[in-house]
């Protein structure tokens, strides 16, 4: 994906996918709220990724 940074000090490859699909979906957090009202959560459950919603 373009623009996106690993920075290679996280050993943890849950928070490695979780930050890769973040930028993926254009968000910065998982906290943080797009235009329709959804999370990070919302976009994980609904592409299938138990990584990620771990």
């Amino acid at each position: 994906v373009p623009g996106f940074d690993f920075d290679g000090c996280e050993n943890d490859s849950a928070v490695q996918s979780a930050r890769y699909f973040l930028h993926q979906n254009g968000l910065a957090s998982v906290h943080e709220v797009d235009k329709a009202g959804w999370r990070a959560l919302h976009y994980a459950a609904m592409r299938g990724d138990p990584l990620v919603i771990q």
